[in-house]
């Protein structure tokens, strides 16, 4: 997430160019939802935001995916579980949205600060064995 002192991502780059693209819209979202649970709520930019969370599982996600299996990487079940688990999740806040309700940047920011710390450590190893491979 971006410290806003800073301002400037605390993520480390892993100088893999569609990881650090995945990792940079996911700390985007999380940035958004800070912001918009401390303002008024506005059910377009949620929906917004669902597009975007359901982009990185459609174009991020599966290209990490494809890339990992193109080098036969052993783990990949646990990568594509750890996706789904994400892509799980998103749907199922999508179906229970309430354009009344002001908790949901609240659930879905902690949802995603705790979901990515997670992947983030066991998708450590893929990234080694990417880097092992060359793979930018």
């Amino acid at each position: 997430m971006i410290n806003d002192k800073l301002n400037k991502s605390i993520f480390q780059e892993t100088h893999i160019e569609s990881i650090d693209k995945q990792y940079e819209s996911i700390e985007g979202i999380m940035h958004e939802l800070s912001i918009n649970k401390q303002v008024d709520y506005d059910i377009n930019k949620v929906s917004q935001l669902f597009y975007k969370l359901i982009y990185i599982n459609t174009h991020y996600f599966l290209q990490e995916q494809i890339t990992l299996a193109k080098y036969k990487y052993s783990r990949l079940p646990v990568i594509k579980a750890i996706h789904k688990v994400f892509i799980d999740r998103v749907m199922s806040e999508r179906e229970k949205i309430n354009p009344m309700t002001t908790t949901f940047c609240t659930q879905m920011l902690d949802f995603l600060n705790n979901w990515f710390v997670d992947y983030k450590e066991i998708n450590k190893g893929a990234i080694e064995f990417l880097i092992s491979k060359n793979v930018k």
